[in-house]
């Protein structure tokens, strides 16, 4: 609830994951002033979902190598902080900004005002 601070959640595979509730994201707490990464909190993700060859989703596992491994790197956190206030500064209000990361680039899937502030 602080104007000045962003979070950015992060699992592997697809966001349907988080949005249902399935997994307990990476959270990642940045400030909009300098984004400065002020707080991280990495949690175990043991499944994912995926794409399914022909269409649909699937659930899968996370290879053990990756499941207590931070999803996000520092600078790939604060080049999305930077994307994610751009499209705030064009809105002109806190955003609820859904993405993907894909070949190394970040892609913005859908942007919403935040109601709940």
């Amino acid at each position: 609830e602080d104007k000045k601070q962003m979070i950015i959640e992060a699992g592997w595979g697809l966001g349907e994951a988080i949005v249902s509730g399935s997994i307990t994201p990476d959270a990642y707490v940045i400030s909009k002033n300098d984004f400065s990464i002020m707080d991280i909190n990495i949690s175990k993700q043991e499944k994912m979902i995926v794409r399914k060859p022909g269409g649909g989703t699937k659930e899968a596992i996370v290879s053990k190598s990756k499941q207590e491994k931070q999803v996000l790197s520092g600078k790939q956190i604060m080049e999305l902080a930077k994307i994610c206030l751009q499209i705030e500064k064009h809105y002109k209000k806190p955003q609820d900004i859904e993405w993907a990361f894909k070949g190394g680039k970040f892609y913005i899937v859908q942007s919403r005002p935040i109601t709940t502030l």
